[in-house]
């Protein structure tokens, strides 16, 4: 591994930003911030300013000793990026070089003009020393006017900082001001208190103005893109105690609202429930009540709207029958009418802001024989996240059925539509699919953000030797490289990551998909239309006249796509596709009973990446521990493992904080298989050997399966053995 590879790998794992200073915008006037020398010693150069707080690019970010210093010498935090040492030394002598010439010209700039100011004095004294005797008094009216000036300065000089910035801003006139301060230093009250009882300020103007006295950036809940995922960072206790709220990221380190920035023992706190810097910033004490409850209140807030929504509808079945008690049925029109009310509308549309908040990747609502059931899946798991009363489940499949331009008269066939919406700054794509039960229509949602964009092959959590691995088939010219696993195991997203990787002018790349998921400049994007007739199959063959490089199939899923597809590999072109199967070793013998010819396989597959998603320990919260020798044998280690080893490994459990929801894990990693077809395999392949015979030999030439990866994982600290055998058979 190179040092610009390790120091990658330091910047994720101290969550910092790794940034390419040639592309960076950098502020040539940053350098002032630091001295040179401290800047030589830490290896670090300052590039600019985030909120008012300095940003310093650090070859070495692991180096605490070095951070500290440059803490000390800013006396405050600052926001850390990682850069390339080279670029680094390249950046801090160009930077402090212009520094210092800055320095010499203005220097010389101000020798220049303190010289004209003299002789200017000069000439104004032996002006009025020779034509005193015939003053009319018109001088004297300009110097009086002057004067005043003067001496309103010197009133200013003496109000608090507050008025002087409210004032110079423009947003109060200086005689209102002028009368304000002298009301408040007469009175004994606070100059905020009676600017807001005299009308002339708002909150947010207050609050803008001390942002401005501190040197921080002002924002405006209202309409800043809030992620609030960041926000379940702290504790509610903490938010609402000192009335903070985590509201994003910049450059890795959380940025933080806060109502009051000079409160230290709130910055002390966040910085030991954060456990890193962080970037504040100033926000109306309002909004960031609003948001707290946003965070924190998850469910009740359905809840209630879905109740407010319940008793419409129920006021609309009563008035449809002839009496309270009986029991009347919504016709279609008394449906829509529901369907458009703002209750039913609010609800869906919290409903789907809580999913993206809570970074669910689906999204269930099913009607029971009591109520409406809304389950999100986090991380793989499905999750009970509120209840809603029954008599609205009706109105809320149909309003997601508008959504997905649905036949909403329609229930009783399974339908499948589509929409996308933009929320905030994200563009979010949904797959509805209905579904008729006993007790009504379920309807599932599967969430696609689309402005989250595509992930690097390395931040996958595939361990560093099998990425070389993979990367030597994927470099050759021609092959199929084929990624299986169950759905949901992320096989598009290790494509795109692929596809991204291989994406260059001199390459044409052609996808073929159902749906596009991802939008990618420079690669063509081919969407199936079956009502058309545009199939896998179909659009393949088009394709190999579209002299293609590389060639993305969405799946494998029949003979034919599958012989189309070995067809493309075997004349010369790089194809990549997935198919469903359980692990690498049976997925030759899975295409020959497709149909394909097993001499086909063997000819035109490189190799097989079996892929399963687990969940992530949440490192807020893990919790270590020292694990008997039968859990280990039970997880799958073997004597001779374990008696390889001085001692048993510490591992790490599952514990549940505020930041993971109470579940323990956060975010989810890859674990891989990689098969690649040799003399060997291909030979067992054309005998039509077992699963079992061909997983043995990949094993005797260096494949890692899906257990031993998990494992390794577990042994890192990564993830429970409880979550490797949730998802590894």
């Amino acid at each position: 591994m190179s040092d610009a590879d390790a120091m990658r790998t330091v910047a994720k794992e101290l969550d910092l930003d790794w940034v390419n200073l040639d592309e960076y915008p950098v502020d040539t006037g940053a350098a002032g911030m630091l001295p040179e020398e401290i800047a030589q010693r830490c290896g670090a150069v300052p590039v600019g300013r985030k909120f008012g707080i300095p940003v310093l690019a650090v070859s070495n970010p692991a180096d605490s000793s070095s951070m500290e210093e440059m803490k000390s010498a800013l006396g405050r935090d600052f926001v850390a990026v990682v850069a390339d040492e080279s670029q680094v030394a390249e950046y801090r002598q160009r930077l402090y070089a212009a520094l210092a010439a800055g320095i010499v010209a203005r220097e010389a700039e101000e020798q220049r003009e303190l010289a004209e100011r003299r002789e200017e004095e000069r000439a104004s004294s032996a002006v009025a020393s020779g034509a005193g005797f015939a003053y009319d008094g018109s001088a004297g009216a300009g110097d009086g006017l002057e004067g005043a000036s003067a001496e309103m300065d010197d009133v200013m000089a003496g109000w608090p900082p507050l008025a002087r910035v409210l004032v110079a801003a423009g947003r109060v006139e200086r005689a209102e001001m002028s009368a304000a301060v002298q009301e408040a230093a007469h009175g004994g009250d606070v100059l905020a208190h009676v600017l807001r009882t005299k009308g002339l300020v708002t909150e947010e103007d207050l609050v803008w103005a001390m942002a401005e006295e501190v040197g921080l950036e002002f924002v405006d809940l209202d309409t800043y893109p809030i992620d609030y995922s960041v926000g379940m960072l702290i504790p509610e206790t903490t938010a609402r105690h000192h009335l903070v709220l985590p509201i994003g990221k910049e450059h890795g380190s959380p940025v933080v609202a806060m109502a009051n920035p000079a409160d230290v023992f709130a910055m002390d706190d966040l910085r030991t429930v954060l456990g890193r810097n962080f970037v504040p910033v100033v926000a109306v004490k309002s909004q960031i009540v609003t948001e707290i409850d946003a965070v924190f209140r998850r469910g009740h807030d359905a809840e209630e709207i879905a109740r407010s929504a319940a008793a419409t509808a129920s006021g609309d079945v009563i008035a449809l029958g002839e009496e309270e008690g009986e029991e009347t049925s919504l016709d279609l029109a008394s449906l829509d009418a529901v369907v458009e009310d703002a209750p039913i509308v609010r609800y869906v549309n919290l409903v789907i802001l809580q999913a993206l908040n809570e970074r669910a990747s689906d999204i269930h609502v099913e009607p029971t024989e009591k109520n409406l059931r809304i389950r999100f899946r986090i991380d793989g798991v499905l999750h009970d996240m509120s209840t809603a009363p029954r008599s609205i489940a009706g109105a809320v499949a149909t309003r997601l059925k508008v959504m997905g331009d649905m036949d909403v008269s329609e229930h009783r066939l399974p339908q499948e539509g589509r929409t996308s919406l933009t929320i905030g700054n994200r563009q979010i794509d949904f797959r509805m699919a209905t579904m008729p039960t006993v007790h009504g229509e379920k309807v599932v949602l599967r969430l696609l953000d689309k402005s989250s964009g595509l992930i690097r092959l390395g931040d996958l959590g595939l361990h560093s030797e099998m990425i070389e691995r993979y990367a030597s088939q994927y470099s050759l010219p021609y092959g199929t490289i084929l990624v299986v696993g169950p759905t949901g195991c992320g096989k598009t997203t290790t494509l795109y990551s692929t596809l991204a990787l291989l994406n260059s002018s001199d390459r044409n790349l052609i996808t073929i998909e159902d749906p596009v998921e991802y939008q990618v400049t420079g690669v063509n994007q081919l969407q199936l239309n079956r009502k058309a007739g545009l199939t896998f199959a179909g659009a393949l063959r088009s394709l190999l006249r579209s002299d293609p490089d590389v060639v993305l199939i969405g799946e494998i899923r029949d003979v034919e796509t599958a012989n189309v597809a070995v067809e493309a590999a075997l004349t010369g072109h790089l194809v990549l596709s997935t198919l469903h199967t359980k692990e690498a070793a049976g997925t030759p013998l899975r295409l020959v009973e497709m149909g394909v010819e097993p001499y086909l396989v063997t000819s035109a597959v490189n190799c097989i990446l079996a892929q399963r998603l687990a969940r992530r320990l949440c490192t807020h919260c893990k919790e270590p521990y020292d694990p008997t020798e039968a859990e280990m044998v039970a997880a799958g280690w073997t004597e001779a493992d374990l008696a390889s080893l001085h001692q048993l490994p510490q591992m790490y459990r599952a514990v549940g904080c505020q930041t993971c929801s109470s579940t323990g894990y956060r975010g989810r990693m890859a674990l891989g298989e990689m098969m690649v077809v040799t003399d060997e395999v291909s030979l067992l392949i054309v005998e039509r050997a077992s699963t079992k015979t061909v997983r043995e030999t990949a094993i005797e030439q260096g494949m890692v399966t899906l257990r031993q990866d998990g494992l390794r994982h577990a042994l890192e600290g990564d993830t429970t053995i409880e979550e490797i055998l949730r998802v590894v058979a």
